[in-house]
């Protein structure tokens, strides 16, 4: 996700153009899906797609920071993602 999104002055490559869309279309596939289910209230799904990689991405960054330990990562984005889908264990 960092080199996804921390390219400031670059041009991405098309593979990471490629990889960014395939990221956001899973993203927006599971906010269409919870939207559908009643599960996240309807209204724009682009707004839930960003707020999902930016919950995400802070995630990877507490991680690579060393804040979060690293075997703490599939964990927190389970929740995360749970939380988005509120199907918490």
């Amino acid at each position: 996700m960092e080199l996804m999104f921390a390219a400031k002055n670059a041009e991405p490559s098309a593979a990471l153009q490629e990889a960014s869309a395939r990221l956001f279309t899973a993203f927006g596939d599971l906010v269409g899906e919870a939207q559908q289910a009643g599960t996240l209230p309807p209204g724009d799904p682009w707004r839930w797609q960003l707020l999902l990689a930016a919950t995400l991405q802070g995630i990877a960054t507490l991680v690579t920071s060393g804040r979060v330990p690293a075997e703490q990562a599939g964990a927190l984005t389970a929740d995360a993602v749970a939380l988005f889908t509120r199907s918490l264990r």
